[in-house]
């Protein structure tokens, strides 16, 4: 005989309303569509609600610029004082800061090196005569691989005291020196190039300003490096020409780029938000030189005919 048990068994109602993703899954929706919004957009998502504040609030302060003659510095500096760990763990990605020497600017130049542990690329001016105050604060900053820095005054004020066997620089892929070279010895030149060569994923290196010839000599020695840039200033004095033949005529590396530089901050900004830098650039003049695009003999290593140096 045919059974209606199955009539009386309870059944399950149905789902009322629209179904339900799990939290991961609706983080990495609100993650994934955040990354591709502009600034304005993610900060309306953060209202919808606490978990999406905790999930994409960091994402707003993906690139900051820590400027001394910025008006609203203090502002900016007393909102990121009272941000969650998190927010300043998380989402810096690009970190620029560039202070006095005052006891106030030092110690937030030195918060910043320590709670932006996720920086990759950071651009930091160290205020004068505080040497090895702020190595302690980048132990933590492991993911670094671009760096733009006066290198020695990170260290003793000196070349020759430069440690690049520290955990922070492990991975770095580009390294720029602001540091002052025209008066570099040949032994800081050669010191200088037995460090780099100790970086296992260094292959752009870069000096800024007028350097001696043994300078770029030294560092093209270290065989990883893809391209080694000098950055010139617009001085109108020469063309770039003339200084190469009376100051660099020796340095005939094929990896040897003479590039122009203006504004730092905007530069550095501005490749943040997806522009060319003068990697981009010295890479695609190297890349003409090996294709044959630009003879590989030629004696041209500067990438703006109409440069001024």
């Amino acid at each position: 005989m045919f059974s209606f048990s199955w009539w009386n068994k309870s059944v399950e109602p149905a789902i009322v309303g629209p179904p339900r993703l799990s939290e991961d899954l609706e983080r990495e929706i609100f993650l994934l569509a955040a990354f591709q919004a502009p600034l304005k957009i993610v900060a309306n998502h953060i209202l919808v609600a606490k978990r999406t504040r905790l999930w994409l609030e960091p994402l707003l302060y993906r690139t900051i610029l820590v400027l001394q003659y910025d008006r609203v510095r203090h502002q900016l500096e007393q909102r990121l004082r009272r941000k969650p760990g998190s927010v300043l763990r998380d989402g810096p990605r690009n970190l620029l800061i560039a202070l006095g020497e005052e006891k106030e600017d030092v110690a937030y130049a030195e918060m910043l090196l320590l709670r932006c542990t996720g920086v990759q690329n950071l651009s930091f001016h160290p205020p004068l005569r505080h040497s090895r105050r702020f190595l302690p604060a980048m132990k933590g900053m492991t993911d670094l691989r671009r760096v733009c820095t006066q290198l020695q005054e990170l260290f003793d004020g000196a070349i020759g005291s430069v440690d690049l066997q520290l955990l922070p620089f492990a991975k770095l892929t580009h390294l720029l020196l602001f540091d002052e070279m025209v008066n570099c010895s040949e032994s800081d030149a050669a010191h200088l190039a037995q460090q780099l060569a100790c970086l296992p994923a260094l292959t752009h290196a870069a000096v800024s300003g007028k350097i001696p010839h043994y300078l770029p000599l030294a560092i093209l020695s270290v065989s990883s490096l893809r391209i080694l840039v000098n950055l010139r200033q617009d001085t109108r004095l020469r063309t770039v020409q003339m200084m190469y033949e009376r100051e660099l005529k020796d340095v005939n590396d094929i990896r040897f780029v003479i590039a122009p530089v203006d504004i730092w901050v905007r530069e550095w900004e501005a490749a943040t938000k997806g522009a060319p830098d003068f990697w981009a650039v010295a890479e695609r003049f190297v890349e003409a030189k090996q294709s044959g695009a630009i003879s590989s003999g030629s004696d041209k290593y500067w990438t703006d005919d109409d440069m001024t140096v």
